[in-house]
């Protein structure tokens, strides 16, 4: 059995008029597999990957990066460990307007330091390549198509070499055959690299090529098949649907 990349046990997280954002939690991710989150708006998703992406180090519970108790670290160091073992897919690509592809894709680099600008540059055309976007290195976003910007997105997310790719909606501004081209070469790279992948969709095609399938409902997470009833949801409309 592969070494787990992630794990949670017993996670909870809660503020004053929401007492579940997440509760109770336990995942298990290792390596080279993928999995799939999906649940309604306000179900806990963004806190969850706020939690995996150790953007939220208020929650209770244990959480276990490549064996490593996260959740006792301080924010320096969460930082740290961030930048160095996790990768980020969003869905609006998050690529910087006034850079080129090759320099978007450098970041992580600069960020993690101890590498020559000559070495930075060689690292990063290597990983255009890798998703077919060496071509376009030195374009600009607004110069490439929402596919080509999420390649780029991907290339600078595994740039690092990371243990852990987190994809909030990765398809979600994407057409479909697009998406389907998309989710392929993400699960290419996450298996060449040997990481583990989680994926946050609301789109069934895309939670289908994951090995497995989550939902969260009300902050709790089970396997698809066997997904929790929903409380009835008494709050006004609006609040309800800003998950509040």
């Amino acid at each position: 059995m592969a070494e787990p990349v992630i794990q949670l046990r017993g996670v909870g997280k809660a503020v004053p008029g929401l007492p579940h954002l997440l509760s109770d939690v336990s995942l298990s991710v290792e390596r080279g597999s993928s999995v799939a989150i999906m649940g309604r708006s306000g179900s806990g998703k963004s806190t969850m990957l706020s939690v995996l992406g150790l953007l939220d180090p208020d929650f209770a519970g244990e959480y276990l990066l490549n064996g490593q108790r996260v959740d006792r670290l301080s924010s320096r160091a969460c930082d740290r460990l961030r930048g160095t073992e996790i990768g980020f897919v969003f869905q609006r690509f998050a690529l910087f307007a006034h850079l080129s592809a090759l320099e978007n894709v450098m970041v992580p680099l600069r960020h993690r330091g101890g590498s020559t600008e000559r070495a930075m540059r060689h690292r990063a055309h290597a990983a255009l390549d890798s998703v077919d976007m060496g071509h376009a290195a030195r374009r600009r976003p607004r110069h490439l198509s929402g596919g080509e910007q999420q390649r780029v997105a991907i290339a600078r997310a595994l740039i690092n070499d990371p243990a852990l790719i987190l994809a909030d909606e990765p398809t979600g501004s994407l057409d479909a055959d697009t998406g389907r081209t998309i989710v392929s070469l993400l699960l290419g790279r996450v298996a060449e690299q040997g990481a583990a992948l989680v994926v946050v969709t609301h789109e069934h095609d895309v939670a289908a090529e994951m090995d497995d399938l989550l939902r969260l409902t009300r902050g709790t997470l089970a396997p698809g098949s066997e997904v929790p009833a929903p409380a009835a949801d008494h709050r006004p409309p609006a609040l309800a649907e800003a998950g509040a």
